[in-house]
């Protein structure tokens, strides 16, 4: 399915989610199924073009359908306003990728909190903040593609996408990083503290999604701005890293020098 159909598909998927009809295992397969973090950055390229490009009335329908879901928020007629950012919520599980059904496909689901009405509350209230900065994406760029539209005679893109938020915000990256500091600090731990790049990648992306320094993100793409910033973006390097690499989980990679910096440099 080609970005623009996918985007369309997400789009009409998300305008009734009633809560109290759908099921962990369906807010999971929307997570996986739709990943949200592809449409956050309004300077990817590929965002951008595929927008640009798109069958305006491609674009009127995705964009109804995003508006329509954001304000009845996803089909709920229920007050998020109780809960804020500071509200702390997560979920894991196990798959299994033979499986079809979604109901037999993801099991062993750990709440956060576990109760399931609060949980999907949280979800939510996380999801439609996503949907809105998804749509203003989406309108910013159709609505100014000379102003937004990156350079093609550019040889780099990720330096222009790089410049262009430097300029903005001093960060970078930010639908990564939280704020410019946040960035700084990184790029210090990665100047002073690095003992082993895959295990401290590993870890820094896994301490700085629980204390909220960074938005969530894919574990490649974290990699790959990682390697960026360490001036080891070589294709080859980054290739070997994404075949012969998985990100650790933090107990395997949580020793006590790795504590201690972190925290030290980022006043945890």
């Amino acid at each position: 399915m080609d970005f623009i159909n996918h985007l369309l598909s997400f789009s009409s998927s998300i305008i009734s989610l009633e809560l109290d009809k759908t099921s962990i295992n369906r807010i999971i397969w929307l997570d996986e199924t739709y990943y949200r973090e592809d449409y956050l950055d309004p300077l990817c390229y590929s965002f951008q073009i595929n927008l640009i490009n798109a069958k305006e009335i491609m674009l009127a329908r995705i964009i109804n359908n995003f508006d329509e879901a954001i304000k009845s928020k996803c089909g709920n007629d229920i007050d998020l306003s109780e809960y804020s950012d500071k509200d702390y919520w997560k979920y894991g599980n196990d798959t299994d990728e033979k499986q079809q059904n979604i109901n037999k496909r993801y099991y062993n689901i750990r709440l956060t909190p576990r109760d399931e009405k609060v949980f999907k509350k949280l979800w939510l209230r996380t999801y439609i903040k996503d949907l809105s900065q998804i749509l203003s994406n989406i309108r910013t760029v159709t609505n100014n593609p000379k102003q937004v539209a990156i350079d093609k005679s550019k040889n780099d893109i990720s330096e222009v996408k790089k410049d262009a938020a430097e300029a903005i915000t001093g960060n970078p990256y930010p639908l990564l990083f939280v704020s410019p500091k946040i960035y700084k600090r990184f790029l210090e731990y990665t100047s002073k503290y690095i003992l082993d790049v895959y295990l401290d990648y590993s870890y820094l992306k896994k301490r700085m999604e629980y204390e909220k320094l960074i938005h969530r993100t894919k574990d490649n793409e974290f990699m790959r701005i990682a390697y960026e910033d360490m001036g080891l973006i070589a294709e080859a390097i980054y290739q070997d890293y994404l075949i012969k690499n998985k990100l650790s989980s933090l107990d395997k990679s949580s020793t006590a020098a790795r504590e201690n910096n972190f925290n030290n440099l980022f006043n945890i």
